[in-house]
């Protein structure tokens, strides 16, 4: 899990810093195509990597709602191989760095289908609405827990302020 900063609470969310990170990632225009998605990230994880190596799950899983519509999916990579991962073999599929980043967050719990995001997502806008830095444009959904979790399960939404950079991809 990457590691943040908690730089301000609030009733219903908190703003956050985190560091540098690389995560796996896929774009599809489709953003029903979780399963997709998700499936692509899974075999690059059990080694459909040039090294041929399994990596351990981690969370958060995150989709990268943008703009136009379309949906990036990220998986964090484990720490150990921030440095230097193993490349993917299936060109879909990206290692994606995202910069040193502050984000509005409002946490969840539950199951999250889409209709339960948007309304989070909206719920979040609602309370920083006010915030002249925060972009609006586009958010991110994360899921901490796996499918097969049934109780405590973690999700957010997050806002990125107006400081953070686009992700690159490697």
């Amino acid at each position: 899990m990457p590691s943040y900063e908690v730089t301000q609470e609030h009733e219903t969310y908190e703003e956050r810093s985190y560091g540098k990170t690389k995560w796996v990632s896929t774009t599809d225009s489709d953003p029903q195509n979780i399963k997709g998605m998700y499936l692509r990230l899974f075999y690059y994880m059990q080694g459909a990597n040039n090294e041929g190596k399994t990596l351990e799950m981690t969370a958060p899983m995150l989709r990268h709602c943008h703009e136009d519509g379309n949906v990036t999916m990220l998986l964090y990579l484990p720490t150990s191989m921030q440095d230097d991962p193993p490349l993917p073999t299936d060109v879909a599929v990206n290692i994606t760095e995202l910069p040193a980043s502050d984000y509005v967050v409002r946490q969840f719990g539950g199951f999250a289908n889409e209709e339960i995001w948007i309304e989070e997502r909206d719920k979040l806008k609602e309370s920083v609405a006010d915030n002249k830095s925060v972009n609006f444009q586009e958010y991110f959904a994360a899921s901490y827990s796996g499918f097969h979790d049934t109780v405590d399960r973690r999700n957010e939404v997050w806002f990125p302020l107006q400081n953070t950079q686009s992700p690159s991809d490697e």
